[in-house]
Formats: structure tokens, C-alpha cells, sequence
């Protein structure tokens, strides 16, 4: 009997830039047609990737350059229209630009990564608890825990909380009961 392959997508870069507030929206931003400012920062900085768009919930314009374009971008500067930062600002500012756009790709990856971390670190706990239950004869408890209706939490969480709860198993497996009053 052929097995079906199974895949899982650990990373992608698109949806940890939406989920990060990345996204270009049409409701709050409207990207400007390429005008002389833009047309010479691009040239000045050997950035084909910079462009503006005018916020249209503050009004203000913005220089942003594109992470994963035409949809996620990094705001890099904000200002009020006609107001543009001067060169020796934009001089300074844009020589960080390329750091922060790669620290922001670097972010969402790592995001990802602690996301895919705690995932495998909860599966193992609901694998090592329905295990512990089922050693105590509470077969439904275990099953509950196998098939993720009981919550759970990864020790790297909520490291007391985690402790308390392992405190608690070891108490029940001894049959000792502890109440409070």
C-alpha cells in the first residue's frame, strides 16, 4: 500500500509579514505614482525597491521600501505632505534601511520558527501526558489529551505553571490529596 507524502510548511514569509502588519491595504494606503523625489532616491541609494504612498487615515506620506512587493512593505519614513526629510536626514536614515528591512525578514523567520517550536513542544507534552494518564488508568483522560480537547502548555510557556502541573501529576499518581482551607 503507497503511502500519501505528507508535507508541512514551516515558514512562510508571506503570512508571517501579514500577520505582522506588513500588508498593504487599499482602505489606509494608496501607493503615489513615481515622481521626481522618488525616481532620484531610488537612483542615490541603488534602491529600486523604494517608493511612497500617502496614509489615508494620518494623511501623512510615507517612504517605504518593499519586503515582498506589491504587498508587504517597511515604512522607513513618515512626514506631512510637502514636508520632506532633507537629504542629509534621508542620507542617514537610508544607510539603516537595507539593516532594518533584513532585521524585519529576520524577525518574521525567527517568528516562525518559535511558532513551530511551541507546536512540536505541546505536541510532545499532550504525547507524555496522555502516556502519564494512561499509566494511571485514566484512559479517557488520555484519549481527551491524544485528540487535543484538553489544553495544553509547553513547559517553555509558562515554565511555573508547567511546574505546578507536573507537581499536581505527581501528586495524583501517589493518591495523595491535598486540599486547602
Amino acid at each position: 500500500m503507497e503511502q500519501a507524502v505528507k508535507f508541512e510548511v514551516v515558514f512562510d514569509p508571506v503570512a508571517e509579514a501579514c500577520a505582522n502588519g506588513l500588508q498593504m491595504d487599499a482602505s489606509r494606503h494608496r501607493i503615489l505614482p513615481d515622481g521626481d523625489f522618488i525616481l532620484w532616491a531610488r537612483r542615490h541609494y541603488r534602491r529600486q525597491s523604494l517608493f511612497e504612498y500617502e496614509h489615508l487615515e494620518t494623511g501623512n506620506i510615507v517612504l517605504a521600501d518593499w519586503i515582498y512587493p506589491p504587498q508587504f512593505a517597511q515604512e522607513l519614513e513618515s512626514y506631512p505632505p510637502g514636508e520632506r526629510p532633507s537629504r542629509a536626514y534621508l542620507d542617514a536614515r537610508l544607510v539603516t534601511a537595507d539593516k532594518m528591512v533584513e532585521r524585519v525578514k529576520s524577525n518574521l523567520r525567527k517568528s516562525a520558527d518559535l511558532k513551530r517550536q511551541i507546536a512540536e513542544a505541546r505536541a510532545d507534552t499532550r504525547k507524555a501526558a496522555a502516556h502519564r494518564f494512561r499509566k494511571l488508568g485514566m484512559d479517557l483522560e488520555a484519549l481527551r489529551m491524544e485528540m487535543g480537547s484538553t489544553p495544553v502548555q509547553a513547559e517553555m510557556e509558562d515554565p511555573e505553571g508547567f511546574g505546578a502541573l507536573k507537581d499536581n501529576i505527581t501528586r495524583i499518581q501517589k493518591g495523595r490529596v491535598y486540599t486547602h482551607g
